[in-house]
């Protein structure tokens, strides 16, 4: 729906990706649960390079890679983030980081 904001966790250790929208994470999903990749996508294989892309039909969209805006609209709320390599609006799950240089070598 309209103003829906949709979330995702790569978790390379384990090769699992998870995804969510407005703050639950989809099949109850848990990007903390390790090997176990509960409600994980295993589509991710090591040794691979991986493009973040999105498509949207007929319709507008901004990403936020952790700059905390999406287009020039600051987020209405900052997440906790342990790491704190950006600023997103919902937490950042314990262990993951914002997909930039700050956070490869975390």
């Amino acid at each position: 729906a309209t103003g829906d904001i949709f979330m995702f966790a790569l978790d390379l250790d384990n090769n699992f990706i998870y995804g969510g929208r407005n703050g639950t994470w989809i099949g109850s999903g848990d990007p903390t649960s390790g090997a176990s990749g509960t409600n994980a996508l295993s589509a991710v294989q090591s040794g691979q390079t991986y493009f973040v892309s999105a498509s949207v039909y007929q319709s507008s969209q901004d990403t936020n890679f952790g700059n905390g805006y999406f287009g020039t609209t600051a987020i209405s709320s900052a997440g906790t983030n342990a790491s704190n390599n950006g600023v997103f609006e919902y937490d950042v799950p314990t262990g993951y980081t914002a997909l930039c240089t700050k956070g490869l070598n975390e």
